[in-house]
């Protein structure tokens, strides 16, 4: 089973006999021309429910997600399952608008005259509702007066205020996801079946959005990457510590002695090298000369001179 898509003008689609509605925007139109965006970047999900009696189970599902795909967009896949009957499949898809759309209530539907659309134009649609039926306060133009209908909506009493910093709020109750696209098809495993065709209305978004959406999408997969990174880095110093804890008994079980002598002399030219910026240089004061000038009598002089006064 092979599930193929690809994005038609509006004159591309009435060529072809399509139901794409006649009223599409021209704008959406112009975009889909000039568009190459693939059939993988316009749905967000695909389920393919087979036949139960033949495939039950897990094995007769199959959920595709966009969230989850790492490969590049594709303009379809393919579904493979052993048989040898006919089946019959039940595809549900979920399209991915951009911005998103939400399903109204029947109330809310019933009252803006719209189905599905974006959460600013139903919330303009809802302005332009308080205006054209006068329910804006005289008093504080920031309230709405509750007429019966709006009243129903919001859970209110009829004539009451309602804020309209509220009113994004008091809509998500009547908000919810669209509903997916569903469509029966039968899988045939003799003669030559001919592919069938639907045409689907999708709202095409501007290059600029596409652009920042696949930026989007690759930063948030950028962070799985980046956990992966850290995994690696974290596993490359482990074995670098395992190796110089190897070549340390590695080399003293070769030779124990010159083994030591060599560390030995290595902490040696380690503390040489902290303790390069003192004053004094060690060798030199091990030499006799050291001590033999003017500064040592006077030195020795006030020595004795505290001790005899410590009473030592």
């Amino acid at each position: 089973f092979c599930m193929c898509g690809r994005l038609l003008t509006q004159l591309e689609s009435e060529e072809a006999g399509g139901g794409l509605p006649s009223a599409a925007p021209t704008s959406a139109a112009a975009r889909a021309a000039d568009s190459d965006l693939k059939f993988t970047q316009l749905v967000k999900s695909v389920s393919i429910q087979l036949d139960a009696d033949q495939y039950p189970g897990e094995e007769g599902k199959i959920l595709w997600e966009w969230d989850k795909h790492m490969g590049d967009p594709t303009d379809g896949f393919e579904v493979k399952r052993i048989g040898s009957k006919d089946v019959n499949l039940k595809i549900s898809i979920t399209l991915d608008y951009t911005p998103n759309r939400y399903k109204l209530s029947d109330e809310l539907s019933t009252l803006l005259g719209v189905t599905v659309e974006t959460r600013p134009n139903i919330i303009a649609a809802l302005w332009q509702y308080v205006k054209l039926n006068k329910l804006q306060s005289t008093s504080d133009v920031s309230n709405i007066v509750c007429n019966e209908r709006l009243a129903q909506i919001f859970g209110e009493n009829v004539n009451s205020k309602v804020k309209m910093t509220t009113l994004a709020s008091r809509m998500l109750q009547h908000l919810s996801a669209p509903p997916p696209i569903e469509l029966d098809y039968t899988v045939r495993v003799e003669g030559n079946p001919k592919p069938e065709c639907y045409d689907i209305y999708v709202d095409v978004p501007s290059n600029s959005r596409v652009k920042l959406t696949g930026f989007l999408n690759r930063f948030e997969k950028n962070d799985e990457v980046n956990q992966l990174n850290s995994t690696i880095n974290a596993s490359i110093k482990k074995i670098q510590e395992h190796k110089k804890r190897r070549s340390f008994f590695l080399g003293f079980s070769t030779s124990p002695v010159d083994f030591v002598n060599a560390l030995i002399a290595s902490q040696s030219r380690d503390i040489k090298a902290m303790s390069a910026g003192d004053a004094q240089d060690m060798e030199f004061d091990r030499r006799s000369d050291f001590y033999k000038k003017p500064w040592v009598e006077d030195a020795v002089t006030r020595y004795l001179y505290r001790q005899q006064a410590a009473g030592l």
